[in-house]
């Protein structure tokens, strides 16, 4: 499913308002590949998707629930060579010749628009009569051509913006005109092409000014059909072909003066100037038309429907049914199980993530059957495992490794290890809790760590990095690691991790099935010692050493469920 916004995407501070906001970041996230005009409208978007559905980014990548989701930038574009061939045509330049002898010597500035509030054509017109008033001597020698096309004309507001649009320019006619001729020409309608791409080709200044407009494809025609390099674009910085356009005269659409100014800066830029920008904005467009942009779209999205997923196969099909096979022809079978984001999903507060009744019941049919042992390898604290594990007949493993029990409670040190950093590393750390609201320290016994699941995304992120900064510069010779996770930062010895104390279960008999599951880069110490039999499983997205991948805890859950079936029917 490929989904592309031909409309700006609004910033988040504006989105928020709308009470279905939620369904809509989650509704668009259904695509495969979601695209936009611009990297300001996909920056919006990405922002929204994190804010409201916690959901961060990688090179534009969104992981929803195991799925992979492209946003990406695609900037419409036109039919170049039509428009760049138009002059050239009978027809228009049967029409030029007419509308040039309708105008006579007078400089021409064209405005084409859709009657839409977004358009800034009230803000156009005021600007236009701000330059007739500030420069007297173009009063008859310039003259507005708008082409307004009729839109929603059942609707009221509409109606409205009709009547002030006509009075507006009624005001400058009675102010500037004369007995004879008008410094604004309005046509309300539609032309046909050969009239639209006349006006292109004679107009010596094309005012294109909306308040906000997704791309605005009437500045890159009028760019397309000056094959003769000549004439200059006023282009509002806010629509999205600004991003292609940096040639043009940009302007802030709500800036009379800067407008009008604009306007002036147009009609008397030099030959020279007018074909050096005209010739750059043109060989962009040329390079990048709507048939390359309709291509680079739907080459993407079938890239994005066909890519494997870091080339790690999931669990599934045949690779699960050789899982269970190997598990139930094994006579002794060790099971390695990462904690949060494995067996249970993450939540805001980490003393939240209890176990529920289905976990616990899964840990303790498998741990009861002769020859199984079930490890859990976790980064938590030991106090902690045991008040959610209490009772079950596991292996447990805190602090990455630091403790070991062969049963809750049962507890003793994996090595000797030093405590004596904390003192320093806490207080980097509380001095980022105290700049970050939401953020909080976790102390365990041999490590530290800042949690920042509750802060405001954005903010989040920019403080981690300036953490992690601080802490790789302030622990650099003291044997110490620093570990990024899911949105937890933390400091251990670096003499322990996983791996290391899987080993201590490892070498504790002849094992036939080995099968280890985490979701996080703490647990690519787990995979790194496990032996080349191993059934090794990465939860979630993310580089890996893993041989395969499912896709959250549920998953874990459904395959551990497999498990003791398989145990159970043997």
């Amino acid at each position: 499913i490929g989904f592309f916004l031909h409309i700006p995407f609004p910033s988040f501070e504006l989105f928020r308002l709308l009470p279905e906001r939620n369904e809509i970041i989650r509704g668009l996230l259904g695509a495969d590949l979601v695209g936009f005009h611009s990297y300001d409208y996909a920056r919006h978007f990405l922002s929204a998707a994190l804010r409201l559905c916690g959901h961060d980014q990688q090179l534009g990548h969104i992981d929803v629930d195991g799925r992979a989701v492209r946003v990406d930038v695609f900037p419409m574009s036109i039919d170049f060579g039509r428009f760049s061939r138009a002059p050239d045509t009978p027809g228009v330049r049967s029409e030029a010749s007419r509308l040039r002898e309708e105008i006579g010597d007078r400089k021409l500035i064209l405005s084409v628009d859709r009657l839409d509030y977004t358009k800034g054509l009230l803000q156009r017109l005021e600007a236009y009569d701000l330059f007739l008033r500030d420069n007297s001597r173009y009063r008859d020698r310039v003259v507005l051509s708008l082409l307004v096309v009729p839109s929603r004309t059942s609707v009221p507001q509409y109606e409205q913006l009709k009547h002030e649009l006509d009075e507006a320019i009624g005001r400058i006619a009675s102010a500037y005109g004369g007995i004879t001729t008008s410094p604004v020409l309005c046509h309300f309608g539609t032309v046909a092409f050969d009239t639209l791409a006349a006006l292109y080709g004679i107009a010596d200044v094309a005012l294109v000014t909306p308040i906000r407009d997704g791309m605005n494809l009437v500045a890159k025609e009028y760019v397309a059909t000056r094959s003769d390099e000549r004439g200059a674009l006023v282009l509002s910085e806010m629509a999205g072909a600004a991003m292609e356009l940096g040639e043009a005269l940009q302007v802030n659409p709500m800036d009379c003066h800067g407008v009008a100014n604009a306007i002036l800066l147009a009609l008397e830029m030099p030959a020279e100037e007018q074909a050096a920008r005209m010739a750059a904005m043109r060989k962009r467009i040329a390079r990048y038309d709507v048939s390359r942009w309709a291509g680079d779209f739907v080459e993407q999205l079938e890239q994005t429907a066909t890519t494997a997923e870091d080339g790690i196969p999931r669990l599934d099909g045949e690779s699960k049914a050789d899982m269970l096979s190997c598990f139930r022809e094994s006579a002794r079978r060790l099971l390695f199980l990462d904690y949060d984001g494995t067996l249970v999903p993450f939540r805001e507060r980490p003393d939240k993530a209890c176990p529920d009744d289905l976990v616990r019941e899964l840990l303790s049919r498998l741990a009861a059957r002769e020859g199984t042992r079930v490890v859990v390898v976790s980064g938590r604290d030991r106090e902690t495992l045991d008040r959610f594990l209490r009772s079950l007949p596991i292996g447990l493993v805190a602090e990455h490794g630091a403790w070991l029990a062969e049963r809750p409670g049962s507890w003793r040190q994996f090595r000797p290890l030093r405590s004596d950093w904390k003192s320093e590393i806490r207080s980097l750390m509380e001095f980022y809790v105290d700049r970050t609201p939401g953020a909080m320290v976790e102390e365990k016994a041999y490590s530290l760590a800042w949690h920042y699941r509750m802060t405001q995304p954005d903010l989040g992120r920019v403080r981690s990095r300036s953490l992690l900064v601080d802490l790789y510069s302030r622990t650099a010779g003291m044997k110490l690691d620093v570990l990024e996770g899911s949105r937890v930062i933390e400091v251990r010895n670096a003499e322990i991790n996983k791996g290391e104390a899987a080993l201590a279960f490892l070498r504790n008999g002849r094992w036939g099935f080995v099968l280890a599951l985490g979701d996080d880069l703490t647990d690519e110490d787990l995979f790194r010692a496990m032996p080349r039999r191993a059934w090794t499983i990465k939860v979630g997205r993310g580089e890996t050493r893993a041989r395969h991948r499912l896709k959250d805890p549920d998953a874990v859950r459904a395959v551990l469920e497999e498990l003791c079936e398989e145990e159970e029917n043997g």
